[in-house]
């Protein structure tokens, strides 16, 4: 057992109340559910107001200030830009509404519902304002047209919008029914049309002499004169039974009048060379199918219908030479001539007179000459 000197005392000392006494400090709880945002210090303006180091290194460069010389001239460019965009709208989107019909009262004389059915054909197709109604100021009995035209031209640093009035080749020349047949038996036609050829007053001219009241050629000298017109000064014979008939005949030649031009511009960039040569692979009949309808491509004036239609009568082309150069030929152009198509027409004398002689010529005079 242990003696009491070796147990230590120990002394226990009264607890000290802290001197401070923190009392807590009442915070405003939010009622609403919206949680709190905490608030940052604004950093953007404090750094703004700090200079940087690549604010003063590299400052923006300054605009050049353009010259007088310089804002004129960009003026220029501009009032020339927008004529050029009227130029192309001319041969594009807007081709009617710069090209005028003028057509002689005269004409309006052989049926008085005339004039009303091109008002209101132009009216329905938006160029109401491109027919105008005049009396013999270009001929009686004519109609014809005019292409509006717009250039730019800087004169004294001022742009000038030129425009002119061109007259166009193709015309007509409206007859009555009776006329024709009068000068058709008198053989007075070929004369006729050479000279109203000749008072178009133009280097190509390209009449089209429409018959009012007829419906079709009533006879062969009426066929004879026709294709002889045709030949001699590239005329065309129409037939228009009634005022209807006529007015879309002109309507429609406004519009090939009008798309005229840039389709003659797209025909000069084709190259000579047709790089198209047809198919390669298939079996002999597919080969000479597709040789023979690209040789009647180059058949003048052979619409695709008289194509199919004699593709699909002579599918073998060297059968169809052997063919035509035991018969006579007249009797084998009134063969190919007398053909119908799908559409109810035929191949004409015309067109089967020029396949005649490029199948069956054997130095190519005759393509030139006959065909």
């Amino acid at each position: 057992m242990a003696d009491d000197s070796d147990i230590e005392i120990i002394e226990v000392l009264p607890i000290k109340q802290p001197t401070t006494v923190f009392e807590p400090i009442p915070i405003d709880i939010p009622t609403t559910s919206k949680p709190i945002e905490p608030t940052f210090p604004d950093i953007e303006n404090s750094a703004s107001n700090e200079p940087t180091s690549s604010a003063t290194d590299d400052p923006k460069p300054k605009k050049k200030r353009r010259t007088k010389e310089e804002i004129e001239q960009e003026k220029l460019e501009k009032e020339v830009k927008k004529i050029h965009r009227e130029m192309n709208a001319a041969k594009n989107a807007k081709c009617e509404q710069f090209l005028f019909c003028y057509v002689d009262r005269s004409v309006c004389h052989l049926d008085e519902s005339i004039q009303d059915e091109l008002t209101k054909l132009f009216t329905a197709r938006g160029i109401s304002e491109q027919i105008t109604f005049v009396d013999e100021t270009y001929g009686m009995g004519k109609v014809i047209w005019k292409r509006k035209r717009i250039d730019a031209m800087i004169e004294d640093d001022k742009v000038k919008s030129l425009q002119t009035m061109d007259k166009e080749g193709c015309f007509m020349h409206v007859l009555d029914d009776s006329t024709f047949a009068h000068m058709t038996k008198t053989n007075a036609f070929h004369d006729f049309v050479a000279k109203t050829s000749r008072e178009h007053n133009h280097s190509r001219p390209l009449p089209n002499i429409v018959v009012i009241g007829q419906s079709g050629a009533r006879n062969t000298a009426s066929t004879s004169a026709a294709l002889a017109s045709f030949e001699s000064h590239r005329s065309q014979v129409r037939y228009c039974k009634n005022a209807v008939e006529f007015s879309y005949l002109v309507a429609q030649l406004h519009r090939a009048i009008a798309k005229s031009e840039k389709r003659r511009a797209n025909e000069e960039d084709v190259p000579i060379i047709d790089t198209n040569k047809g198919i390669r692979e298939g079996t002999q009949s597919e080969i000479r199918l597709d040789w023979w309808t690209r040789m009647l491509s180059h058949v003048h004036r052979l619409s695709e219908e008289s194509k199919r239609a004699i593709v699909r009568q002579w599918p073998d082309p060297i059968a169809f030479m052997d063919q035509l150069t035991e018969m006579p030929s007249d009797q084998a152009i009134k063969m190919i001539s007398d053909l119908m198509c799908t559409n109810q027409r035929r191949i004409g004398p015309v067109a089967g007179k020029a396949l005649y002689c490029m199948l069956t010529s054997q130095d190519g005079d005759d393509v030139i000459v006959d065909a």
